[in-house]
């Protein structure tokens, strides 16, 4: 493994307003280096998102830790920062990059303790302040072919659509259950017309996202519709408490708690859309615990539906990539790739194609990659 590179953060990158723009370069700039920039001030966990934008080109992307938030070029051997911003009082859970059919609907989007959206701008660098929740913000995921919108997840037991433009709410989902506390994370297909999201309760939870139709309206209404339908409950695929689920093509990857990392597909079994009744079989495809002699425990992952490729993050201090494009029967994923990190990993995220990979680690600290896959 190389050597990794230390950077100290510049004190410039932090302000509350700056005209300084992203700026993209060729990735053939970059070398195949590792490099870490650990936060010698900060104590918050960190997350991560990617800009979405071409292959041949260098990856922007935004780092939440604590009540900061900063904005990223991937060069060279170093992350260069671009602009940041601080938010008193805050605690960022989460974070996402939303892309528009309008140039300027390009938008760092985060969420944290107090409930609130931040949106930025990425053209102007301006901030929009949503007041979306009464609970902490857990999650939160963009609808992809450039919709415009993101889902998130709340401790007060909903999940919200909302635009990226206007910061406005298109849609509450109110699951009709009394098992859960709190959503922890959740996500929306746009191609199956679901809502999958695990919390509190033991299980993961598909929830019909529309009313009598499936497909998609960013229109913006004075009340938002409030989709309130029942739910369907899968109980026997983890044993503790949800903490991370995601849809990759037609499979599910879901992580629990107590580390184990499931992969399954859900078949439909029967569903009615008038009568709200559907029947959904999990088929497990693998166990990522299952890939180790010894008791692994994952902490994070992330996937990437093009690629059909899967990085996961376990106890041990050490990031792996699995390919799932030839598991059939009982047969384990292919390994790919594999790192030792100095750190407890926290959270993991691919680039728009799957060429980048960064990880966030306790206390305050990133890693990244440049990958062959």
């Amino acid at each position: 493994m190389r050597p990794k590179k230390t950077i100290q953060l510049p004190a410039s990158a932090v302000r509350n307003e700056s005209k300084r723009k992203v700026n993209v370069f060729p990735a053939n700039n970059i070398h195949e280096e590792d490099f870490v920039l650990d936060y010698k001030n900060l104590e918050g966990d960190i997350s991560v998102a990617f800009c979405p934008q071409e292959e041949n080109r260098n990856p922007v992307f935004v780092i939440t830790s604590g009540c900061k938030l900063f904005i990223y070029n991937w060069g060279y051997t170093k992350p260069i920062a671009v602009f940041g911003y601080m938010l008193p009082e805050e605690v960022l859970r989460c974070c996402t990059w939303v892309n528009g059919s309008n140039p300027h609907c390009s938008c760092i989007v985060a969420g944290g303790q107090l409930g609130r959206v931040y949106i930025i701008r990425a053209n102007d660098e301006s901030m929009l302040t949503v007041f979306a929740h009464n609970g902490e913000i857990r999650d939160m995921t963009a609808l992809p072919e450039k919709v415009g919108a993101f889902v998130t997840a709340s401790a007060d037991r909903t999940m919200k659509l909302i635009s990226a433009r206007t910061g406005r709410c298109l849609r509450v989902f109110e699951p009709l259950l009394q098992s859960f506390d709190e959503i922890i994370s959740a996500e929306l297909s746009l191609r199956t017309g679901w809502v999958i999201f695990g919390g509190s309760s033991k299980s993961v939870n598909f929830m019909w996202n529309w009313g009598e139709e499936c497909g998609i309206s960013v229109e913006e209404r004075r009340k938002p519709p409030v989709v309130s339908n029942p739910c369907v409950l899968i109980s026997d695929l983890h044993k503790d408490v949800i903490k991370r689920i995601r849809w990759f093509g037609n499979l599910i990857a879901s992580l629990s708690m107590d580390g184990v990392l499931q992969v399954w597909l859900p078949e439909i079994i029967e569903i009615d859309h008038s009568l709200k009744y559907y029947v959904i079989n999990p088929r497990p495809i693998c166990c990522m615990n299952d890939s180790f002699m010894d008791n692994v425990t994952f902490t994070h992952f992330t996937v990437h539906a093009g690629k059909s490729v899967l990085a996961a993050a376990y106890a041990q201090k050490i990031i792996s990539i699995w390919t799932l494009k030839i598991v059939k029967g009982k047969k384990l994923p292919q390994l790919l790739w594999t790192r030792t990190v100095e750190k407890e990993v926290m959270s993991l995220e691919f680039d728009t194609c799957g060429n980048f990979l960064i990880a966030g680690m306790k206390p305050s600290s990133f890693i990244g990659w440049r990958l062959s896959l």
